[in-house]
């Protein structure tokens, strides 16, 4: 028994909430650019600062107007935020309508805006106090002192922008991290063995009326005939039907009883997956036939009663015997069945979940009202739609047919969840990453800006362009160190919770890890090269003339 909550929210719940978490992720990230765009500022208005201080202003004041203006600057960035999303929203239900439960409800509205006034204000308020407390204590007479001036902070008394520098990186990192972990075990579920080929089929669905099929027997009759007019058609090499279909969404478990095996008691019957299949149905999908025989025509309604089950269920249900000669109780089936033969596990439910335990029966022992055709064609599938519709339609005018599409195609939907979880998820990686190197950009920038006198004097005193190259590099390459081994220990714990989204990829995997601090290590340096170039043509003379 599930909720209705739970059945339509349930499989995409854990993506959502990882998705939401690499978004906040992604915020933390601009709001620290934020803070420390405003302690640059801060840096540069230190007389202006002080001089409102000399007139009067009081810190409370002073507070409150930094404040007012960091609020305006996300408030500005909400603004603008919210013009992209109206743009993306739409893109986004466009591409992904099957995914995302009522895709179609999804838009910018009240609700959205008031979320995004309040997540501006607080951000601003929050991100903006500290570079305005700071601005705020500045020490008056030493502001008025150094007039218009850059002072010689140099590298080592940027403590709080490098801090949030490391946070940066250590933030991306986490983002950096889940994105390659999802980008892996989607490359594996891409190379997984459904247990079928899907290359090269078509498939679609009939249902049959109660009122125009009231028999077994007219049911059978039907499709028989649809499968010997669709056999017929060019190119076709095999069709068979199933009342179930591989990665369709649907499930039919029954329960059974071994025959000859100690009674079960009552609440504990075994159960498998329970497919009703005519002859030509594992050949159309190329479901290998391990053992025994497949479905014939001799198999009707008035033979004996045959099954064959899947690998699964024999290892399961039959250690260490053969599972062909015995008999099954099917469901509240009137006679057992004779288990004839042994095929491939087939992947039905999902790519990532292995082969369930599963019985098949001849279509014309257990006769169905829907049932989904396997059409498999040398050439493209999709060529046959129309003449396969044509054929159904020759059969009976009125009924329809639906889930018409290619197998290639399930197996794709089947994977698009995880598609767009990694998509997504990349997107805010790739966000994470431009807004680190932004931010260490900014501060190395500013960092040479505040030591152009003391570069200028260590230059006067013999020092090369070699040796300021060096001292920048490695300033900025300090932070990289911190950010990632900090950012390394957080992405370790947040890893366990893509644990369930992942397949045969550990959340700790060292190439990914790797990889990902790799590549961030050496973006941050690519960031310090800019800062760098300008340290090294610092001119010594103009530099101490300022001082």
């Amino acid at each position: 028994m599930k909720s209705l909550r739970e059945s339509v929210v349930g499989k995409v719940r854990p993506s959502i909430i990882t998705l939401t978490a690499a978004v906040g992720f992604v915020l933390l990230i601009a709001c620290v650019n934020l803070a420390n765009l405003l302690l640059s500022r801060s840096a540069a208005r230190r007389r202006e600062i002080g001089i409102r201080n000399a007139m009067g202003a009081g810190r409370g004041r002073l507070i409150r107007q930094l404040l007012t203006e960091s609020v305006l600057l996300s408030s500005l960035g909400a603004a603008a935020g919210l013009l992209l999303a109206k743009a993306g929203t739409g893109l986004l239900v466009n591409l992904t309508p099957d995914i995302l439960p009522r895709a179609a409800e999804i838009g910018v509205d009240a609700r959205v805006l008031a979320f995004t006034a309040a997540i501006a204000i607080f951000t601003g308020i929050l991100f903006g106090l500290a570079p305005a407390i700071q601005m705020a204590r500045s020490d008056l007479n030493s502001a008025l002192r150094e007039g218009g001036r850059g002072n010689s902070m140099g590298f080592r008394r940027n403590s709080l922008r490098s801090m949030l520098v490391v946070a940066e990186v250590a933030l991306a990192l986490v983002l950096l991290s889940g994105a390659g972990l999802l980008m892996r075990s989607f490359y594996h579920l891409q190379g997984v063995d459904p247990g079928f080929d899907p290359h090269g089929v078509l498939t679609f669905r009939s249902n049959l009326p109660n009122a125009k099929y009231k028999t077994d027997e007219q049911k059978i009759t039907f499709y028989d005939r649809a499968i010997e007019r669709v056999r017929a058609l060019p190119g076709v090499t095999a069709a068979g039907a199933g009342q179930i279909f591989p990665l369709s969404g649907s499930d039919y478990i029954l329960t059974f009883a071994q025959v000859g095996k100690p009674p079960v008691p009552v609440g504990n019957e075994p159960s498998a997956m329970y497919y009703a299949v005519t002859p030509e149905y594992f050949a159309a999908l190329r479901i290998p036939v391990k053992s025994g025989r497949a479905f014939t025509e001799h198999d009707t309604a008035t033979a004996p009663p045959v099954a064959i089950v899947s690998e699964s269920m024999a290892r399961q249900f039959y250690r260490g015997e053969n599972p062909i000669g015995q008999r099954l109780q099917i469901g509240n089936g009137d006679k057992p069945a004779e288990i004839v033969g042994i095929v491939g596990d087939v992947r039905d439910n999902e790519l990532e979940s292995a082969g369930r335990p599963a019985v098949y029966r001849p279509a014309t022992q257990d006769a169905f009202n829907s049932m989904y055709f396997a059409v498999r064609i040398a050439g493209d599938p999709a060529a046959l739609i129309a003449p396969v519709r044509a054929a159904i339609r020759g059969l009976d005018s009125e009924l329809p047919i639906d889930a018409v599409g290619t197998v290639d195609d399930l197996v794709s939907k089947s994977l698009s969840q995880r598609h767009f979880s990694m998509l997504l998820m990349a997107i805010f990686a790739a966000l994470a990453l431009l807004l680190a190197m932004v931010g260490i950009y900014g501060v190395m920038a500013y960092s040479v800006t505040q030591a152009t006198q003391e570069i200028g004097i260590r230059m006067a005193l013999g020092a090369k362009r070699a040796d300021v190259l060096r001292i920048v590099l490695t300033y900025g390459g300090i932070l990289m160190a911190a950010g990632l081994a900090i950012g390394i220990g957080a992405a370790l714990g947040t890893g366990r919770l893509l644990a369930a989204q992942l397949y045969e990829v550990k959340p700790f995997d060292p190439l990914t890890f790797a990889a990902v601090g790799g590549a961030l290590l050496g973006s941050g340096l690519a960031a310090c090269l800019v800062p760098a170039y300008r340290a090294m043509r610092v001119d010594p003379l103009v530099a101490l003339r300022n001082e």
